[in-house]
């Protein structure tokens, strides 16, 4: 009689390979992820995450696919999507033998994929740009003082510190990328690798790696593009990727009715040079509240406000 084969299990036989092409990837990337910003810039926020952030002197960054612009996510989907066409004709090989490519990309796109994997990338979003008519009208909420930008003149942390525990990884402060052609040649550069672990790799090893690169370029590129049509916002961003074995520093709360996904990075008070209050009906009830909190904390940023005047419409 005779006993039936069990099915060996997937996996990589050869770990090495997969981080060398995860640091080649990382290297294709590189221009996009060291797009380093400086200082000054602003945060622009409501008055409720203003007072946390003074008093608990924290600043939270949200997991980049759980933002409350679902656009993002779209994007580089979007874009990946046009190149891999692109690209399909001029690699038909690579395309045509590597069938379940394209479906990757759509199981990933409707987060149905089992090889989808789930990176802790978190974000925090600045700008260039002082006493914005755009960022207002967002963060204000007309007549009422609800909106407030945060100068900050230097970096507000110096280490990732979560629960006064340090922990090893870093912030990248970045300039977010909207030139269509910057962000086609970078998933261009991205394909090209991929079409290279396609052609050298052993053909167990090759689909997983394929996979594993795949998402990681979703999770790295993704947080740092956005639609062109919003380059006047000139938005820089912090960005925190937890490693494996991080997830216990991630916390959550809720926005909208929904459960988000952030991390309470510690920052340094000092580090706020300066506060505005958005154009609105109640500047002097806005001024007194914000004296107060800056003397019992003892801090000396400078109070102000917008130069822009309150419109009703």
């Amino acid at each position: 009689m005779c006993q039936e084969s069990k099915t060996e299990e997937y996996t990589l036989s050869n770990e090495e390979l997969l981080n060398r092409y995860r640091k080649e990837l990382d290297l294709k990337l590189a221009p996009l992820l060291s797009k380093e910003a400086e200082f000054p810039l602003y945060h622009y926020t409501g008055g409720a995450a203003l007072c946390s952030i003074l008093c608990t002197k924290e600043l939270w960054l949200t997991k980049w696919n759980c933002l409350n612009d679902p656009t993002e996510f779209q994007l580089i989907h979007d874009i990946i999507e046009n190149e891999l066409k692109e690209y399909r004709n001029k690699n038909k090989d690579f395309f045509f033998l590597l069938q379940d490519y394209n479906s990757i990309e759509r199981a990933f796109k409707n987060d149905t994929s089992k090889w989808a994997k789930d990176y802790n990338f978190f974000i925090l979003s600045f700008t260039r740009k002082a006493d914005s008519l755009n960022m207002w009208s967002y963060y204000g909420k007309g007549a009422v003082a609800d909106g407030y930008s945060i100068l900050f003149k230097s970096k507000p942390y110096r280490t990732v510190t979560v629960n006064d525990e340090q922990l090893s990884c870093a912030v990248s402060l970045t300039s977010v990328t909207y030139s269509t052609s910057e962000q086609r040649d970078y998933i261009q550069k991205a394909l090209a690798l991929m079409h290279e672990v396609y052609l050298n790799a052993e053909e167990y090893d090759r689909e997983l790696i394929i996979e594993e690169l795949f998402s990681r370029l979703v999770h790295s590129a993704g947080c740092r593009f956005k639609h062109e049509k919003y380059e006047e916002e000139q938005e820089v961003r912090a960005i925190v990727e937890l490693h494996k074995g991080q997830e216990k520093y991630i916390s959550h709360r809720v926005s909208n009715g929904v459960i988000v996904p952030y991390i309470a990075l510690k920052m340094c008070p000092h580090s706020i040079s300066e506060i505005c209050i958005s154009p609105t009906l109640q500047k002097k009830a806005a001024m007194p509240g914000l004296v107060s909190i800056r003397k019992t904390l003892g801090l000396s940023f400078k109070l102000k406000q917008s130069d822009i005047p309150y419109r009703n419409i």
